[in-house]
């Protein structure tokens, strides 16, 4: 015979207060890419920068760290420098690093 188990909620949890995070809009930052092969490396690439020349894309440092943590990491690499400099994604200088 088992015994029944239950469980109470007293109160709502009590609400978090969200950090401030700093913009340091002019920071540099590290644009991982990986991919299975060369030709899907350079396809992953293109859209990414086709991407962030939209004018609506997200800030540089959410898509950062997406593609460095959210992203599997796969054997062909490539890593992209780029600035955050501008109020446009197109502003950006980015060197390449293979």
């Amino acid at each position: 015979m088992g015994v029944p188990n239950a469980h109470v909620i007293l109160e709502k949890a009590p609400a978090m207060e969200k950090l401030p995070v700093e913009d340091a809009s002019d920071a540099p930052y590290l644009l991982p890419f990986s991919a299975r092969s060369e030709k899907a490396l350079s396809a992953l690439v293109r859209s990414y920068l086709d991407f962030l020349s939209a004018t609506e894309a997200p800030l540089l440092r959410d898509i950062c760290y997406s593609a460095g943590v959210r992203r599997e990491h796969h054997n062909h690499r490539l890593a992209l420098i780029a600035d955050g400099c501008g109020s446009h994604q197109t502003s950006r200088n980015i060197v390449f690093y293979n």
